[in-house]
């Protein structure tokens, strides 16, 4: 997670706990409040699952190792040899600008 984002997330779940230690009698201060707790559950739920795929990414292998056929890990190439490089079929023409 983003350290700014970070920081803003703590910023929202301070004001969440000053505003439930000094409540304030009204409507729309209620509906505020609410509000403010949904989008900071909604947002720690987002940060789990981050954080789970983040640890997944880390722990899978760098590429699938059964992935890679028999006859390549042999060497062999399964339909012919490996094309020519692109200087061996057109020519080693090199250009003098």
């Amino acid at each position: 997670m983003n350290r700014r984002i970070y920081s803003r997330l703590e910023m929202g779940h301070r004001a969440l706990e000053f505003s439930r230690a000094h409540p304030v009698d009204s409507s729309g201060y209620a509906t505020a409040l609410k509000q403010l707790e949904e989008q900071l559950a909604r947002s720690d739920q987002l940060a789990q699952e981050q954080a789970r795929g983040t640890a997944e990414v880390r722990a899978a292998p760098s590429w699938p190792r059964s992935s890679i056929s028999p006859e390549s890990r042999s060497g062999a190439w399964p339909s012919g040899p490996p094309p020519a490089p692109w200087s061996m079929r057109h020519g080693s023409r090199k250009r003098c600008w």
